[in-house]
């Protein structure tokens, strides 16, 4: 008979996405959303925060420091790109 080794659940990891962390008390909360402007950043935390944008091969395409409490709306052409800052990255695609 085949036996399927399955983690426990102490040992799985969970799978949702890192939106918001304590750091320091403090609580960073750090979003990305596709809008019909281009790709807003928001920044909801009490200190700037830097965002770095990639094309799917890996180049640095934009790098972009948004200053607390702020919203920046970045235009991009078309294609795939990976954001990253220092709590999260994440996958997206403009059309």
């Amino acid at each position: 008979m085949l036996s399927l080794w399955r983690p426990s659940s102490a040992e799985a990891a969970p799978m949702h996405d890192v939106e918001a962390v304590e750091h320091d008390e403090k609580v960073v909360s750090l979003a990305m959303e596709i809008t019909d402007a281009g790709m807003q950043l928001s920044n909801s935390s009490t200190e700037a925060e830097l965002f770095m944008i990639y094309s799917i091969t890996g180049q640095l395409v934009k790098k972009i420091s948004v200053a607390a409490g702020s919203k920046t709306v970045v235009s991009l052409p078309g294609g795939c790109y990976v954001v990253r800052c220092r709590v999260w990255a994440k996958k997206t695609v403009v059309r």
